[in-house]
């Protein structure tokens, strides 16, 4: 029997996922995070912010103000943005998990995000993690304005996903959210990612949910190969420009099917050859697959006038399967511009392109104002039409 025919007969044609514990963790534990600032009252400190948080989980309020003050209660004085990056923004997504999203949706399956969260980490998993890209619909409680296990946070992803509850199956690592689940008539089950992936499978199949393997490789593929899915960042030499220029079409293909302004529809060679034979561009494997590229630089005329040894990135761009990706390619280039003795990690996008904005701001960018730029959206020109972009910068020092 086919999958999408066992989903017939199970009547689950849905999959939500809760996120930390099932799709993300977070390394070494809240705990462990939140120690260097704490010592061994980072626990209690936890457990105190976490009451001042729940509020703002059903979109009620801003969590920042309310982590500052209990940062002065104890007596921390790093700004609060900088713990909070290093502690709510510490979350390493599940391999394993992320394939297993990929391969449901190439099998037909509508695979979604259910989680509570806040809405500046809500922002960060949007953006910088990849998560809109890569699932369906995302109910976050501070956009349902209700938070699990509260059964009203089941039924309004019911109506976000378009689907009646008994057709969604919820996995989660919380028995009182798989409660909750149930009690508002979705199929649920506990596990997390303590557990072998094995285990879910066979979850999903005691549901009828099955991917079936050829979906799977197809849809894994350009992000994670089967045995290794090391990603490598390898400097491109002007041999490699057709890989290059494939990655950038494609994602310029996929700007423009969205209405998006940025780019061109297609790179001509001559746009980024100079960069090849400087060494200044790199392409991204993720095990033996070409999924992204960037061009790092120590010049950008867009900044002229602006005091400061920066690194500037400059066509950045992730093939589709590989959604999520953009974030580790960041993170990437600011090592590179630390290990050069750089102040700062500069970048630049259309200003109209909203999305891209946000991104580049839950990443922790800083918007340093728009200025005109010569040529077409994705060039460096003395003259030609021009184009107004926003500088973002990530300050290292």
């Amino acid at each position: 029997m086919a999958a999408s025919d066992q989903s017939d007969a199970s009547g689950i044609r849905h999959v939500l996922f809760d996120a930390d514990g099932v799709i993300q963790t977070i390394p070494g534990g809240w705990y462990a995070a939140m120690e260097p600032y704490l010592g061994e009252r980072a626990r209690e400190f936890l457990h105190g912010t976490w009451k001042d948080e729940k509020p703002t989980l059903a979109g009620q309020g801003d969590y920042l103000p309310l982590l500052a003050a209990r940062l002065i209660e104890y007596e921390v004085s790093v700004p609060v943005e900088e713990v909070y990056r290093a502690v709510w923004h510490r979350i390493e997504p599940s391999i394993e998990s992320l394939d297993l999203v990929r391969a449901l949706r190439a099998s037909g399956y509508g695979v979604h995000l259910g989680t509570n969260q806040e809405r500046h980490r809500a922002a960060h998993m949007r953006t910088v993690l990849g998560y809109d890209a890569l699932f369906d619909a995302s109910c976050y409680s501070c956009d349902l304005g209700v938070m699990k296990p509260d059964p009203g946070f089941f039924a309004a992803a019911a109506r976000r996903i378009g689907a009646e509850p008994t057709s969604i199956l919820f996995i989660d690592d919380s028995a009182r959210n798989v409660e909750g689940a149930r009690a508002a008539g979705l199929a649920a089950e506990q596990w997390d990612l303590q557990q072998r992936h094995e285990v879910l499978l066979a979850l999903l199949a005691g549901h009828g949910v099955v991917a079936g393997h050829s979906g799977r490789r197809s849809a894994v593929n350009a992000a994670r190969p089967a045995d290794d899915g090391a990603i490598e960042f390898r400097t491109a030499v002007p041999g490699q420009l057709d890989d290059v220029l494939s990655v950038l079409d494609d994602a310029a293909a996929w700007l423009q099917d969205g209405g998006v302004v940025q780019w061109p529809s297609r790179f001509e060679p001559s746009w980024v050859e100079g960069a090849l034979r400087r060494g200044e561009t790199w392409l991204v494997r993720v095990g033996e697959t070409i999924s992204a590229t960037v061009t790092l630089d120590h010049a950008d005329s867009a900044w002229d006038g602006l005091p400061g040894r920066a690194l500037y990135v400059h066509r950045m761009a992730v093939r589709r399967q590989a959604a999520g990706l953009g974030g580790a390619v960041l993170a990437w280039a600011e090592g590179v511009a630390r290990g050069r003795g750089c102040e700062a990690l500069r970048l630049d996008c259309v200003a109209s392109n909203a999305r891209l904005r946000g991104y580049y701001e839950a990443a922790g960018f800083v918007h340093c104002g728009d200025v005109t730029v010569a040529g077409a959206p994705g060039q460096r020109l003395d003259d030609g039409p021009v184009t107004v972009v926003s500088r973002y910068e990530l300050r290292l020092r």
